[in-house]
């Protein structure tokens, strides 16, 4: 009976240490928890004096997928030196991480092994020199970070390595002349990019939201027009969608500053072509109006284009009175598919309408 209860204890001892020292958890192939039959991937951590050394493997040809240390397994918290591994054993990425965050320098590898891009951290965050490159070892951009957004002199190659354009960054938008060049290194034109406009017509300054926006084209007369697109985004089924934004400026005297009248009129011949209102937003009713100009009307709406395959579309209709009696239509126009991740450049450019006339009384 002693003996019996003596291997006990050493066989439940054992486990004890065993899981100290080394556990192995089972991940389905989206890294979530499984059991061995139907893992994609397994884990083992072994305990260290700081933290546990853990290492991922590829089930099916136990293969090591990364290997780092943790100061926290739950949750992780990455500390020190990384590396992660193609299921053929060529290495992916390594860089070292502080508390989580990537510090200094990381390097990114495609399979066939040829360097596929070199970044520079600090505390989380891109900082420095940066660089991508082609699958075939050629250079493929090279650019700066300054707190994790794009910021000067960026040059772009294409696949045999020839320069294709090269231009300032600033802030993560593209901005001032970008140059472009043919293969044989020739200028092949050159390229304005702006997000910044001042609507002389009204007293208006507006900014688009990054340098994927534009000014497609401007009309003067009575009425002067402004059309601002954004470059095409694709949607979840692959339609090329290209948001845009109309601005239309008259002279509205004869409204007295009336907003509401104003409004009216200029928005009935749309509502009878079906566009519906989901939301009327003020700056009297709603705290979180996001536009400065108190003589103004915001419509949230939505219609059905029949031309174009049924498509669902949102629409933002904006009615200024300016100061100085200059009537004021914006139009922002994309469907409703790509709404959930660009509906906010709408939202940031109404917040950055401003009178001119407060801009200079600002500085």
């Amino acid at each position: 009976m002693n003996r019996l209860i003596t291997l006990l204890l050493l066989f439940v001892t054992s486990l004890w240490a065993s899981g100290q020292e080394a556990d192995t958890i089972y991940f389905d192939a989206n890294w979530k928890v499984s059991n061995h039959n139907n893992s994609a991937f397994y884990r083992i951590d072994k305990k260290e004096k700081n933290g546990w050394l853990r290492t991922d493997y590829y089930r099916e040809n136990n293969q090591v997928q990364m290997v780092g240390h943790v100061s926290s397994r739950e949750p992780e918290i990455k500390t020190g030196f990384f590396e992660y591994y193609y299921p053929n054993g060529k290495l992916l990425h390594k860089g070292n991480y502080d508390d989580n965050k990537e510090v200094g320098q990381h390097t990114w590898y495609y399979e066939n092994g040829n360097l596929e891009a070199i970044e520079n951290y600090e505390n989380g965050k891109l900082e420095g020199e940066y660089k991508e490159y082609y699958d075939n070892g050629k250079l493929s951009m090279e650019t700066f970070f300054r707190n994790d957004l794009q910021e000067g002199l960026t040059r772009i190659y294409r696949h045999e390595g020839s320069l294709f354009a090269e231009g300032e960054f600033r802030d993560g938008d593209r901005t001032g002349t970008w140059k472009f060049f043919t293969e044989a290194g020739d200028m092949a034109g050159t390229h304005e990019f702006k997000t910044e406009y001042q609507l002389e017509e009204a007293g208006l300054y507006i900014k688009l939201p990054n340098s994927h926006w534009s000014l497609a084209d401007k009309r003067s007369g009575v009425k002067t027009q402004y059309v601002f697109r954004r470059e095409a985004v694709i949607d979840s089924v692959g339609r090329p969608i290209t948001p845009s934004i109309m601005v239309y400026i008259e002279d509205a005297s004869q409204y007295k500053q009336d907003v509401t009248q104003f409004s009216i009129e200029k928005q009935t011949p749309i509502k009878e072509q079906g566009v519906e209102t989901e939301e009327i937003l003020t700056q009297e009713n709603d705290a979180d109006y996001p536009l400065s100009i108190k003589n103004s009307y915001i419509f949230k709406c939505h219609y059905t284009d029949a031309s174009s395959a049924e498509l669902e579309h949102l629409l933002y209709m904006v009615y200024i009175i300016t100061q100085e009696n200059k009537g004021v239509q914006i139009y922002m126009d994309m469907t409703k598919s790509v709404a959930p991740k660009y509906e906010e450049e709408f939202i940031s450019t109404i917040k950055s309408i401003r009178e001119t006339s407060h801009l200079v009384n600002a500085n």
